[in-house]
């Protein structure tokens, strides 16, 4: 066959399709320009407003939002000042107003270690995009949380939308509180979410309850991010997150690290236990730090199970969620004298005893703490992390999970310039202000053993070839702050919502967005605070190396592979169906019409 009259295509008229534009928008109303015409958007499924336009391809169009009928009415109606393209396809994905970048792709980091077996991944945390979470609730209720965040005041019945560019999530009774410690006093808060279950038991890519961190001690926003990343490469178990911008009641309140609960028993089941509900109630305790009278330093105090030293572990089993405060402490002392007591006993008698524990999975923790200075954590401040006695698994072992990393690679306090030059064995001197001493009683005993002390270097070498190599990392760190940086910059312009007197409130600009990240200048790594995270990674990998007595590799080393983070792809699939080239169907259709 053949193409007749070949050279006549050129004067054949335009075919035009049907494309339908999607765009997320918490308030006002939307619309879509496309050449000189604006189409107003309907809700397809709230916050996801779409409008169907007949146009030729590749289309160019941008949107626009009228806010005249909502609390800002003053801004009118406002334009994207940028010229959004779709080359081919039936319609966009979900789109927000003013934002580049819907999807991108990050580089993986070579995997350092196989994952954990017993850990089920979830799509929640596809860190392709930035998630738009929208909370719905009573106004009067938020604002008494909001002006009392120290007051540990729940609200119930609260309405949690979750929008990615594919899809939207919505439960109907959630229960919505602040979260943190130090965080409490700080002008943007951190929430806590729960009972994120629907009316047919469906869960949000399966979790019930998630933390929304403010990140507000953190210009870059990715210290947190980056971390569990590493961690992840690892192969230990550990709260996975991703970036969200927040509204609640279609006020924006900023950009936010999404991430896991670890105490929530449906991320406990699904990342010790292969998705499987337990059979019995493992013991799981939280660690905290208030010196002087007690710090979670893991050390023997004796038998009694209200020794205040002891105090400074909550017992979070699933039995505590029904018990009032009386009947919760007794729980408490009950589970100390069997369970954390004898446990905290091994410890003291170790190497020359048995230690139900698993120490591998400590040593990559313990780590990653000194690597990425993680000054509010285990080895440096002893609390922040979580103890579990997984009694289905591995004979009951303990496991020891930390969690709250927003305090390193550079920033949480002043001579971070000695912690950045400090040796594996002077990390926990740098820390003379409260009075702790440096003993840490599990590190220290398992370190004695002589296996374990070759293991943790081992440890510390991978980690230095793989994950924490620049050359692995910082294209990592440079995709994820592309793709959070108009949201970075747009939360620094945002007014906060906490009503707590004297609330910290630090304040960003774009420029430090920039330098938190990229500063590698001579110099950087002898601040004594907010050391830039490249130069804090660059810098930490260059001196354990030569404490280590090896060279600092030229290139990472990826022969384990890299991480795979589980993204949307059915969801991707489903939105993107019809979406075969606009222009591949009108040369079809011309190349049928003129065949013979």
């Amino acid at each position: 066959m053949r193409i007749k009259n070949f050279t006549f295509l050129v004067y054949l008229p335009v075919v035009f399709c049907d494309v339908t534009f999607r765009l997320i928008a918490p308030k006002g109303k939307p619309s879509v320009i496309v050449g000189d015409t604006a189409y107003i958007m309907d809700v397809h499924e709230f916050p996801v407003f779409k409008t169907t336009v007949k146009v030729k391809a590749p289309v160019k169009y941008f949107y626009s939002i009228d806010y005249s009928n909502t609390n800002e009415s003053h801004l009118g109606v406002q334009q994207e000042q940028f010229e959004r393209e779709l080359e081919s396809g039936e319609e966009t994905l979900n789109e927000f107003f003013n934002r580049k970048i819907t999807v991108k792709e990050h580089p993986a980091l070579p995997r350092a270690y196989d994952k954990y077996p017993k850990y089920n991944p979830s799509k929640l945390f596809d860190d392709t995009h930035v998630a738009t979470v929208l909370i719905n609730c009573d106004v009067a209720a938020i604002n008494n949380l909001h002006q009392n965040p120290t007051s540990e005041e729940k609200i119930h019945g609260v309405e949690f939308i979750y929008a990615t560019p594919w899809s939207v999530r919505t439960f109907k009774n959630a229960t919505v509180g602040i979260s943190g410690q130090s965080t409490l006093y700080a002008a943007k808060l951190s929430y806590k979410v729960s009972n994120l279950k629907s009316d047919n038991s469906k869960e949000l890519y399966k979790r019930t309850g998630i933390k929304l961190r403010a990140e507000h001690m953190d210009a870059s926003f990715l210290r947190d991010k980056i971390y569990s990343d590493i961690l992840y490469s690892l192969g230990v178990p550990t709260p996975q997150n991703k970036f969200a911008r927040l509204y609640i009641n279609g006020d924006a309140i900023g950009l936010f690290d999404l991430s896991d609960s670890v105490s929530n028993q449906r991320y406990l089941r699904e990342t010790l236990n292969d998705g499987t509900k337990f059979d019995v109630e493992n013991p799981l305790y939280k660690a905290d730090y208030y010196p002087p009278d007690a710090w979670g330093d893991l050390g023997y105090y004796g038998d009694e199970p209200d020794n205040l030293k002891y105090a400074i572990y909550y017992y979070k089993g699933k039995s505590m969620d029904s018990l009032d405060q009386d009947l919760a402490y007794q729980r408490s002392l009950e589970m100390n004298k069997e369970y954390l007591i004898p446990f905290l006993k091994q410890i003291s008698q170790y190497p020359g005893g048995n230690l139900n524990f698993d120490i591998e999975m400590f040593l990559k923790f313990m780590a990653m703490e000194f690597m990425g200075g993680a000054v509010d954590n285990y080895w440096n401040r002893p609390g922040n992390f979580y103890l579990y006695k997984n009694m289905n698994y591995n004979n009951g072992q303990w496991l020891f999970l930390d969690s709250d990393f927003h305090y390193s690679f550079g920033i949480g306090g002043d001579k971070l310039n000695e912690y950045l030059s400090s040796t594996v064995d002077g990390f926990t001197s740098v820390n003379d202000e409260d009075g702790i001493g440096p003993e840490r009683p599990l590190l220290d005993n398992i370190r004695k053993n002589p296996d374990n002390e070759k293991l943790f270097t081992e440890i510390l070498t991978t980690l230095i070839k793989t994950s924490f190599h620049v050359d692995a990392i910082f294209p990592r760190i440079d995709s994820l702050a592309e793709l959070i940086r108009e949201d970075a910059i747009w939360d620094f312009t945002l007014p906060r919502v906490s009503g707590y007197p004297g609330a910290e409130d630090l304040q960003f600009t774009e420029a430090d967005f920039e330098n938190q990240i990229n500063n590698m200048e001579p110099g950087c790594e002898e601040l004594q605070v907010n050391i830039p995270l490249k130069c804090w990674i660059k810098n930490r990998g260059l001196n354990t190396a030569s404490q280590l007595g090896i060279e600092y590799p030229n290139t990472p080393d990826n022969s384990k592979g890299t991480v795979e983070t589980l993204v949307q792809s059915n969801e991707k699939d489903a939105a993107s169906r019809t979406q075969v080239s606009m222009l591949t169907m009108v040369i079809i259709t011309l190349t049928f019409t003129l065949l013979f």
